[in-house]
């Protein structure tokens, strides 16, 4: 019986991606079509300390890599070539989507590439079947490059097996330890539409490929038993085929699974049944592309979205008011094509649509994608390494900024998005895996803790904005907040679940028919107030307001000095955070006003609530 030895090649830089590691669900399902043929193990990089010790006690006879992300695409080679040196006999075959389409790269450092759907062209090369009937085999003989034509994929998903998670190795933590488990789960492959910047749909193009509503059960039911309380789904649109996602989410709501899911899913109107469904199910977070406010970039990009400028707007709302929680839309930036006034104006239009979060990806000219031939055609791409792929980062040539001049532009969309009412949105899925899920109390609190960079947009694995926060925190309070709309300071409906989830509902009582005002103050100057209102034990309004303010009879005063805040928001260290709030609160402790805050609390309340500010 053959050794074979799947590995993860990939090492993830520490305090990335949200301290979330998530399993090789790939390896997994590779591994489940040779375990009956083959002692098979599968090792992940991001645990291992020592991989050439742990490989020659296996002493494999294959080695298979996974070279999904371009990102990771130069290190992954790096441990193929480490590997070749330490097991010269051993052969290597490397899979996944970088190497599917930079084939001819990867084989400068491996034996064999497998392109596309690895499955089953992987089981048949262990039997020995003949290379030139294998399924996307691409192989060297004599410097010269041979590849079997992929063949049409079976587009019911069930013929491929389900991935092996009881080879998983038992030191491995896949979620965010110590505090909760995460897992994927692929449901479908392929989309239904062909966006020009997506890599997974160039592979086989408007080539949709669906498991069945009972596999998905399965496929549920092991994930439950493994204690798992978020699982992340792998499809790149999960709903191309809106009659199985309602019975999908009819089998999930029967069997009433403790999980919360995150989908990706092309939007689309009407079907509130559905959507409520989805949010019953515990659908509670998804994403898909707006991708621009320019209607013939849309266009361009092949979107196939309508051309009513109200569309992503109206579905972001249908999916809110059914009950979803976290709402992404994504967007192109930094396309040659769009002018800077229109990439400038991303984030107050990301607001009018009403997601809860926004990601501003950098145009991705990713390998076999039709836009990276037409960035190639017009002389607009960058000579830029394949780590540098990190949706941080420009990749294109833009013809009237720098990549300085939109990293500025970038930073503008988020703090244009940011109103206080989205801030507190940001909160949803930490509530939500109270409610929904049996994880304690300080455990989301802890969660918190790890997600709270969250409010300074989407960054992944790359820090390259980290010495902006402190920046970003000043100029937010000094120039961005004064600008949104009166619904978009309002939180009273977000801060109600958080009084709920900590515990602190008493806090209406002792308030009674008052004010609570946290202050920022920029030396004497309040640039803005977060008030929270009081009346007869109930707290009945919430929001923010801008500029000096009138101190309120009934009003507790709470003063955060913007310097000590935006130090504390930047702050990477868990003790520097620490001191900065214990010094914000030594403040107000030892300040006049705080006599007059402990008068305020003791008092009598007035027959009357205080008014809610109309601004």
């Amino acid at each position: 019986m053959k050794k074979i030895a799947l590995i993860y090649p990939t090492q993830i830089l520490p305090n990335s991606f949200y301290n979330f590691i998530l399993p090789p669900l790939g390896l997994e399902r590779i591994a489940a079509h040779v375990e009956d043929i083959a002692n098979v193990k599968v090792f992940d990089l991001r645990f291992e300390t020592n991989i050439i010790s742990a490989l020659k006690k296996l002493s494999p006879d294959i080695i298979g890599i996974n070279v999904k992300t371009t990102m990771h695409a130069l290190s992954n080679y790096d441990v193929a070539d480490t590997l070749r040196q330490n097991f010269p006999t051993t052969k290597i075959i490397m899979g996944g989507l970088h190497a599917t389409h930079c084939y001819e790269e990867a084989l400068d450092h491996c034996d064999y590439v497998i392109r596309g759907d690895g499955e089953l062209s992987f089981r048949e090369y262990v039997l020995g079947k003949n290379l030139e009937d294998i399924s996307g085999l691409c192989y060297r003989i004599d410097g010269k490059t041979y590849c079997s034509p992929l063949k049409n994929p079976n587009k019911n998903l069930d013929v491929i097996l389900p991935p092996a998670r009881h080879l998983r190795n038992k030191n491995y933590y896949y979620g965010i330890k110590p505090l909760f488990k995460i897992d994927l789960l692929e449901t479908s492959r392929g989309c239904t539409h062909i966006c020009t910047f997506c890599s997974p749909a160039s592979t086989y193009p408007s080539c949709y490929r669906l498991h069945s509503p009972e596999y998905v059960l399965r496929e549920l039911r092991t994930i439950a038993t493994r204690e798992v309380k978020f699982c992340w789904l792998t499809d790149d649109h999960l709903g191309g085929d809106l009659d199985r996602l309602e019975k999908i989410c009819d089998l999930i709501i029967n069997e009433q699974f403790q999980i919360i899911f995150f989908a990706f899913i092309r939007p689309f109107l009407g079907r509130i049944e559905l959507k409520q469904k989805m949010a019953k199910a515990g659908f509670l977070a998804i994403s898909y592309g707006a991708e621009s406010p320019d209607q013939a970039q849309l266009i361009r990009y092949k979107k196939g979205h309508p051309s009513d400028s109200c569309f992503i707007k109206n579905v972001n709302k249908e999916f809110r008011d059914a009950g979803i929680i976290h709402i992404g839309n994504s967007f192109v930036f930094g396309d040659p094509f769009d002018s800077l006034e229109t990439i400038s104006k991303i984030g107050e239009h990301a607001r009018f649509l009403g997601a809860s979060y926004i990601e501003p990806l950098y145009a991705q000219p990713y390998p076999g994608t039709s836009y990276r031939e037409e960035m190639k055609e017009k002389n607009m791409l960058l000579d830029r390494p394949w780590s540098d792929f990190t949706e941080a980062r420009l990749l294109v040539k833009h013809p009237d900024a720098t990549e300085e001049d939109l990293r500025v532009l970038r930073i503008k969309i988020w703090l244009d998005f940011l109103s206080p009412k989205k801030f507190f949105m940001q909160l949803g899925i930490p509530l939500a895996l109270y409610k929904r899920t049996s994880i304690s109390r300080i455990k989301i609190i802890l969660f918190l803790k790890r997600v709270e960079k969250v409010i300074f947009g989407c960054l992944l694995e790359d820090k390259i904005y980290q010495n902006c926060y402190e920046k970003m925190v000043n100029d937010y309070f000094k120039l961005y907040i004064n600008k949104f709309e009166k619904e978009e300071m309002e939180f009273k409906e977000q801060l109600i679940e958080i009084l709920n989830f900590l515990g602190l509902n008493f806090i209406k009582k002792i308030f009674k028919s008052k004010s609570l005002e946290i202050r920022i103050n920029d030396k004497e100057t309040s640039l803005a107030t977060f008030i929270v209102i009081f009346n007869k034990h109930e707290l009945t309004d919430a929001y923010a307001a801008t500029g000096n303010r009138i101190e309120q009879k009934n009003s507790i005063v709470f003063i955060v000095p913007l310097k000590l805040l935006a130090k504390r928001l930047a702050s990477e260290s868990y003790l520097n955070q620490t001191l900065i709030e214990a010094l914000i609160v030594a403040i107000n402790l030892f300040s006049l006003s705080s006599f007059k805050n402990l008068k305020t609390i003791f008092s009598k309340p007035n027959l009357q609530a205080p008014k809610t500010d109309p601004s």
